[in-house]
């Protein structure tokens, strides 16, 4: 599941529940330099919301017209941003799921949960 919202919209609990699910954070971007933002919302050094990545972007170039409100984002708009990430270096934040960052054993931890269901929904004689 790729949690989209921030905050996010997942619950925690989902995680004891179904260990066979891997939740993804999104909305999580690195800053060029990783510099001291000068608040922490839970992220390490450099790292910030895309909503606020937007909002840096554009004012880093100068773009003082309003881009997107709300659910209402166009294509060209899309291109821009994507184009002012490149030009400031602004990329994706490593994958994270609940807020840390996903190592190799919650990969493997949820790959050997879902090889569990497999073989036991496999098993029933169906």
């Amino acid at each position: 599941i790729c949690d989209l919202s921030r905050p996010a919209n997942v619950s925690r609990e989902i995680k004891s529940r179904r260990p066979d699910v891997l939740v993804i954070d999104g909305g999580v971007v690195e800053v060029w330099k990783r510099p001291d933002l000068g608040w922490n919302f839970g992220f390490d050094q450099g790292l910030c919301y895309a909503c606020m990545a937007e909002t840096m972007l554009l004012a880093l170039d100068g773009h003082l017209e309003h881009t997107s409100i709300g659910s209402s984002i166009d294509l060209k708009t899309l291109d821009l941003l994507q184009n002012l990430a490149e030009k400031h270096g602004f990329r994706l934040a490593d994958l994270r799921s609940f807020d840390k960052p996903l190592s190799k054993k919650d990969w493997q931890q949820v790959i050997a949960s879902r090889s569990t269901a497999v073989t036991r929904d496999s098993g029933d004689g169906a």
